[in-house]
């Protein structure tokens, strides 16, 4: 496409290079015709007589005056310029060798006019299509980008206000707690436990965590972490990058009330009352301990 818009636009400039006259004194064509045989001028001046020798009806002659005094004749089928006017005229020139081996230099006026004429026009007809040419791909380019902003932003709209039919499929029942709840629950009936983590930071989809044992369990635990393949009712999940994939777990021992938690991250450790937990560390809960895991911070408290 490149290729052919600068092929078109070479064209036209050498086109309309051959319609640009040159401005020349009539005593330069004088001195060396052949120079400027077939080649088209432009000189000023005036008409200053009419050619005896002209016989043809058809076409008239007369002779040019420059503006410097120098003559040459005119060859036109055109009117004849006014005397005392100063004009610019252009044409062509001819040398023509008669038979007395003299030669005749004349501007041949109409020849000009209509190469002039009719070549302007195919030269500035040429130079219009390349504009729009090279427009072409530009617009194409700025429509398809305009397109493909429109669908990426329906896209976005239609996935963030219709789920998905696997989303439908794999939701499972959900455990009412205040605000919006953190676990998951199977379809059997469980056991809310007493104790529960306040969110005080860095998230934002639940304000709290409530803890339950299923009646087919005999352990008691739970992981926090980000997107790991486990149970979800088991699972507090937590997104944040700055999480851990399996950050920490923590257990209830029934006989004793009491919630021990265990650090796994050592990217961010776990950290109670600002204290980092080693790998494997336990550490057992009181009430308003404060944890925090990665952005996250929670408070632990028994009270409802």
């Amino acid at each position: 496409m490149k290729k052919s818009i600068l092929f078109f636009m070479l064209a036209a400039i050498v086109m309309m290079g051959d319609l640009f006259t040159a401005d020349i004194q009539v005593k330069d064509i004088n001195c060396d015709p052949y120079r400027y045989s077939q080649k088209v001028v432009s000189i000023k001046g005036k008409f200053s007589r009419l050619d005896g020798a002209n016989t043809n009806t058809s076409q008239k002659s007369y002779y040019f005056q420059d503006i410097y005094g120098d003559e040459i004749k005119v060859v036109t089928q055109g009117p004849i310029p006014d005397m005392e006017r100063y004009v610019e005229l252009t044409g062509m020139i001819m040398v023509n060798v008669t038979a007395k081996d003299t030669q005749e230099v004349y501007i041949w006026e109409r020849a000009n006019k209509n190469k002039n004429k009719n070549g302007l026009l195919i030269a500035l007809l040429i130079l219009v299509l390349c504009g729009i040419v090279g427009t072409i791909p530009f617009v194409i380019f700025k429509i398809r980008k305009e397109n493909n902003k429109i669908k990426d932003s329906i896209g976005s709209s239609a996935t963030d206000s219709h789920p998905t039919e696997t989303d439908d499929q794999n939701e499972q029942p959900q455990i009412p707690v205040r605000n919006k709840p953190a676990i998951l629950t199977p379809d059997e009936t469980v056991e809310f436990l007493p104790g529960k983590f306040i969110v005080l930071k860095g998230i934002d989809f639940f304000k709290e965590v409530r803890f339950y044992r299923p009646p087919t369990r005999e352990d008691i635990e739970f992981f926090f972490g980000r997107c790991f393949d486990i149970e979800d009712y088991t699972h507090i999940d937590l997104k944040l990058k700055s999480v851990s994939k399996i950050q920490a777990k923590m257990c209830y021992n029934k006989d004793n009330d009491k919630y021990e938690l265990i650090n796994y991250s050592t990217v961010n450790p776990t950290k109670v009352n600002k204290i980092k937990m080693n790998k494997e560390d336990k550490r057992v809960l009181k009430e308003g301990d404060k944890i925090e895991m990665g952005e996250v911070s929670f408070l632990f408290t028994k009270e409802e």
